[in-house]
């Protein structure tokens, strides 16, 4: 004989918590697709910022380079490397603006991005103190800081010539640090006397000598000492007629100038 066992009823949901349930999921999915439109709509909007800096709005219409003189203008935009359609917002300006200063006369470069469409280039030039003669004719022009600048025919107006016991260096390069104390002796050199000095002569050993216009000579020894050296020569030279000549002046020790006649 079989024994049919019933199955118990199964209790029934109360209806609130039924749809409080399906409320929940509701809410949930909502949010999951709150959340993926947000994340759309943060890569759309990044792809359309994107791509307008790309766009002609926001690329290079002008470049504008200011304050060269020596240098073209032509040499300063090949160096800034900055054309028209480059987009403004990708431009590396400090590195365009270390490009140009590496140009022989360029001291000082700014490179500055005027959106829309503008790019602007403003230099400082070197300005040459000392020129020395080149082998091969004409004369290498050089700034205060040993900077090798340019080449010119002449000797410019108010540059002092400078020779050594070494070819100048190339264009662009810079001096050693016993011709940069020659150049130093030239540029601190008071007016008075540097309207009589001709030139100024390096030596192999380091010492600096002056030569005079028409004829002269100071010796001015080690690179030291300079502004006592030159109050001395300047001194003994107002005592000296003008028109006369002198053989050497040698003021080497300053507190005992020496004056040998021409």
């Amino acid at each position: 004989m079989s024994t049919v066992v019933e199955e118990a009823p199964r209790p029934t949901m109360d209806p609130r918590l039924r749809q409080r349930r399906i409320d929940v999921r509701r809410a949930e999915g909502r949010r999951r697709l709150r959340r993926l439109m947000i994340g759309f709509g943060a890569v759309a909007t990044v792809a359309l910022a994107w791509g307008f800096t790309y766009s002609t709005f926001l690329d290079v219409d002008h470049v504008v380079v200011r304050g060269e003189s020596h240098t073209t203008e032509t040499d300063i935009r090949a160096a800034a490397a900055i054309g028209r359609g480059q987009p403004m917002v990708y431009i590396d300006t400090g590195a365009a603006r270390r490009r140009v200063e590496s140009l022989p006369w360029v001291a000082r470069a700014e490179v500055h991005r005027d959106f829309p469409g503008t790019v602007r280039i403003d230099v400082v030039e070197r300005v040459p103190v000392v020129a020395t003669a080149i082998p091969a004719g004409g004369w290498r022009l050089f700034d205060a800081e040993g900077h090798a600048v340019g080449d010119a025919s002449g000797l410019p107006p108010g540059i002092i010539a400078m020779s050594g016991p070494t070819p100048p260096v190339a264009v662009g390069a810079e001096v050693s640090a016993a011709e940069l104390a020659a150049i130093d002796a030239a540029v601190s050199m008071p007016q008075s006397l540097k309207q009589r000095v001709g030139a100024v002569a390096l030596a192999k050993d380091g010492t600096i000598d002056l030569q005079l216009a028409p004829e002269g000579t100071i010796h001015l020894g080690s690179p030291v000492d300079l502004p006592a050296k030159y109050l001395a020569a300047v001194a003994v030279l107002d005592q000296v007629d003008p028109h006369k000549t002198i053989g050497v002046l040698d003021v080497r020790a300053p507190e005992a100038p020496v004056l040998a006649p021409g």
